[in-house]
């Protein structure tokens, strides 16, 4: 038999045999039903014999059937915090097919990035204008902000392997610091947000809108972005003087082309989505209810396909 083969009934079916062993004392009988389809998601995603929407698919299966408990397994799919973070990523996905966050960052090094602490900036701010709309500190600072700023240190002549202290070192670390503070600016700007949103509800039954979330994450948030790039600089000093940003910004948009339809069209929608947003108390329209609007309104229009 095959490695790969042993894997899959390792995953598969090991952890259902946990079923037959009695809950622990003080357990309740109900969460113990519930633990070994959570265990063997969880090795599931660890060793990865299949894809994660597999394993999801597997585990909601077999717990439908032993457990004869469709209702549970798929009452998450009920919760607007669920839908609000899949349609966020939906969103993150067009940002990335139309390029649109690469745009917005260029022209901000074009602004900002005459020396390393104005690149800093730029990064900065880049990350944090298309954080409302990619739930993923991986998609959004790993997807597109560090992959445009790790380009820009090599053109200066700086990389992992070769003068890292000349502006790499400074702008990696600082990114870093960055997506922690943009992660929880935004209601929509990281995953976990979502689930911490669905839980106060829940628990406390506080309903928080999308601008209540903003306006109290925002102070802490904008002190890091404001303070970072200077305090990061203090630590990791670049030793690279001027910056020719015009060129590396100029050269980067035209790379990138003319603006296209379908950019112009994003860059409205996401206006339009922040403003709904912002606006919710007064609209009623709740945040989950506008980011299907969104993702609907980018299907029709060819945004996404």
């Amino acid at each position: 038999m095959k490695k790969s083969q042993i894997i899959k009934i390792i995953v598969c079916f090991l952890p259902l045999l946990l079923l037959f062993l009695p809950a622990p004392a003080g357990m309740n009988p109900k969460a113990w039903e519930l633990f070994p389809f959570y265990a063997g998601a969880i090795l599931g995603i660890m060793l990865h014999p299949f894809s994660e929407a597999a394993i999801l698919l597997i585990f909601l299966g077999f717990y439908s059937v032993t457990m004869k408990g469709q209702a549970v397994a798929l009452s998450g799919y009920a919760l607007a915090m669920t839908w609000l973070v899949v349609g966020a990523f939906v969103i993150a996905q067009a940002f990335r097919d139309t390029q649109l966050g690469k745009r917005i960052a260029y022209h901000l090094i074009r602004i900002f990035g005459r020396s390393a602490i104005g690149l800093g900036y730029a990064a900065a701010f880049s990350d944090f204008i298309i954080a409302p709309m990619t739930p993923s500190n991986a998609a959004r600072t790993g997807g597109i902000i560090f992959p445009i700023f790790r380009s820009v240190a090599e053109t200066l002549g700086s990389t992992p392997n070769h003068n890292p202290e000349k502006i790499g070192a400074y702008l990696s670390q600082l990114l870093y610091i960055i997506t922690m503070a943009t992660g929880i600016t935004f209601l929509t700007s990281y995953a976990a947000n979502g689930v911490a949103w669905a839980m106060t509800d829940q628990i406390l039954g506080l309903q928080i809108s999308w601008i209540q979330w903003t306006i109290s994450f925002i102070v802490p948030a904008g002190v890091v972005l404001l303070l970072a790039p200077l305090i990061i600089y203090k630590i990791y000093k670049p030793t690279i003087g001027k910056i020719d940003n015009k060129r590396i910004a100029a050269e980067g948009l035209k790379d990138l082309g003319p603006i296209s339809r379908n950019e112009k069209i994003l860059l409205v929608l996401f206006l339009l989505a922040i403003i709904l947003w912002s606006t919710s108390s007064y609209t009623k329209i709740n945040s989950t209810a506008v980011v299907l609007a969104f993702i609907a309104l980018t299907l029709l229009t060819g945004v996404l396909k």
